[in-house]
């Protein structure tokens, strides 16, 4: 079975480390292919690598998470993204 990719983006350092080395993601079909501290090295690092989920923070300097899954919606319609948030708002 080939592993599906995934990239996580979080400008908190201590959360995008602990999403992706805290969850056996292997046994799930996952391999985490890289992470990113805000919207702009995502969408590099999402270009470079091609995943197949994105996860990724709303709240983030440079490019915002709503931002980001808009861009990647129109370029890779059949890519899944996961919006996390720890606001309220």
């Amino acid at each position: 079975m080939e592993l599906k990719k995934m990239v996580i983006i979080d400008d908190e350092p201590l959360i995008a480390s602990g999403l992706a080395e805290k969850m056996d993601w292997s046994s799930m079909g996952i391999r985490i292919v890289g992470t990113a501290c805000n919207g702009e090295q995502g969408l590099k690092l999402i270009d470079e690598t091609m995943p197949d989920i994105v996860v990724s923070d709303i709240v983030m300097p440079a490019l915002n998470g709503i931002q980001l899954a808009e861009l990647c919606a129109q370029r890779y319609p059949n890519m899944k993204i996961i919006l996390l948030s720890a606001h309220s708002d």
